[in-house]
């Protein structure tokens, strides 16, 4: 059908009707994208990513609600408007409504089971890294960074992607450091599996999150669906006994079959911010300014 102009005019043309009908419909001051019917602009953001978002900012301002089949995403670009979003009390404005759309969509975590233990859950969390214990986490961080390191990194003056290999030895440590060896031993290829299965995963993350739908997200959902059943493996195997994450998962009262969806939101916010950062202040200290101070 999209060989034949004529078709391709008539299906633009009814979505360009269909869109300016629904945005008559909708109460909301955000324009609504013209899009195909149905689909909406499904296919344009899959095709051009944020090329297309851009170009709907240009052509229709700060404010604006692309359709994705029937799933009303609303983009806002205005400064005063982002500074309210952020700064309103929780009594104007609350993330929850997010957060639970992104746990369930990501983490596939019902909303029921995690939400009532959530806070408890990052209480538990918070009050493991206190400052006071960071030295007990370092003792058994740091030979675990040396170890990935000694594997991961060539030697003899080679040149190395700062930002790969970086990100390679963080996440060989944090597994190990939280997970053990039980969950390198629940993949069929060890740690460099789980390793390029997480971030194909990680690399999906944002547009996973949004309302865009996941039957479109092939490569995500098949890295989701590997990682959860290797760390339900693990934890039917072995609970992860004597780790991090086996003490967390215990205390945390989630239903056992919801369990692995935990420990996959606790793998990747081990990643988050951790991997940039650690880049960054590598990055920093290897400036020729600091050369001095390396020896």
């Amino acid at each position: 059908m999209f060989d034949n102009p004529l078709a391709t005019a008539a299906l633009l043309l009814a979505g360009f009707v269909t869109g300016k009908l629904l945005a008559w419909l909708l109460p909301s001051d955000a324009t609504l994208l013209p899009g195909l019917p149905l689909l909406g602009n499904v296919v344009a953001l899959g095709r051009h990513g944020v090329a297309f978002i851009s170009h709907a900012r240009n052509k229709f301002g700060d404010v604006f609600t692309v359709n994705l089949a029937s799933q009303y995403m609303t983009f806002v670009h205005d400064p005063h408007m982002i500074h309210t979003f952020f700064s309103a009390p929780d009594s104007d404005i609350t993330f929850r409504p997010a957060i639970e759309h992104f746990t369930q969509r990501v983490f596939q975590m019902p909303s029921k089971d995690f939400f009532p233990k959530q806070m408890a859950i990052i209480a538990d969390m918070r009050s493991s890294m206190a400052p006071g214990a960071l030295h007990v986490h370092a003792a058994s961080l740091a030979p675990a960074v040396l170890r990935a390191a000694d594997e991961l990194l060539p030697t003899g003056g080679a040149h190395v992607d700062l930002v790969s290999a970086v990100r390679s030895v963080v996440f060989r440590a944090a597994v190990e450091t939280l997970f053990g060896q039980q969950l390198l031993d629940a993949v069929p290829g060890g740690a460099p599996q789980l390793e390029a299965t997480f971030f194909v995963f990680e690399s999906g993350f944002e547009l996973a999150a949004s309302p865009f739908p996941h039957a479109l997200q092939p490569a995500f959902t098949r890295a989701r669906a590997d990682l959860l059943r290797w760390l339900d493996t693990a934890r039917r195997t072995c609970g992860f006994e004597n780790t991090h994450a086996g003490g967390w998962m215990k205390r945390s009262g989630m239903r056992p079959e919801n369990l692995p969806n935990m420990l996959l939101s606790l793998l990747w916010a081990s990643q988050a911010n951790t991997s940039p950062g650690a880049f960054w202040v590598l990055g920093f200290l290897l400036l020729p300014s600091h050369l001095q101070h390396s020896d």
